[in-house]
């Protein structure tokens, strides 16, 4: 069984000379919607409030309001939007095969049974369509489990919760296990 120590030699061994060029495919990997893991950030806004000269509170949202009231905000609003719109359906059509040519080049550089080159990124291509539906069945049940789980969650009480989401370890728990014992 190997530690994590283990797998930082292995990393180590594998990315000797190939650092610079790892790092770029992994960049132009990422901006091309080909990394499947995500970061969570979570943002609240609190009511922030200031005193004036005159003692006055002003509320955060009289600002909200008048930034809303403002036609340059939507206009912003509208290109912002259409922006990140494109951006999603590129990284929804194109990221699987990026992905893929990712994950051929990791290989590559872990095995050396090829030499490991840029060009790898984008050499999974030809499997566009494959790669599409994955992405797209992937985002399809990671969204529709997620919609389960928040009806579940908000219908539920904190000890069910709990409770479930021990079964749910121990099942997973078990699955490892099966999978190491027929390896």
């Amino acid at each position: 069984m190997y530690l994590a120590r283990d797998f930082r030699s292995i990393a180590r061994k594998a990315l000797k000379g190939f650092w610079g060029l790892s790092v770029g495919v992994t960049l132009v990997a990422s901006l091309l919607g080909g990394m499947s893991g995500g970061s969570s950030s979570t943002a609240t806004i609190q009511q922030l409030t200031d005193r004036t000269s005159d003692s006055e509170t002003i509320y955060f949202s009289d600002t909200l309001n008048a930034l809303f009231a403002s036609p340059t905000f939507y206009a912003i609003l509208t290109v912002a939007m259409t922006f990140f719109t494109i951006l999603s359906i590129l990284y929804l059509l194109i990221g699987g095969a990026v992905e893929l040519g990712l994950n051929r080049y990791s290989i590559d550089l872990v095995t050396r049974q090829n030499q490991p080159a840029f060009g790898t990124l984008f050499s999974r291509f030809s499997f566009w369509g494959k790669a599409f539906g994955l992405r797209f069945m992937t985002s399809l049940f990671t969204f529709l489990w997620a919609r389960v789980a928040a009806v579940f969650a908000n219908r539920a009480s904190a000890k069910t919760l709990n409770r479930a989401t021990g079964v749910i370890l121990v099942i997973l728990g078990i699955v490892v296990m099966g999978f190491q014992f027929l390896s």
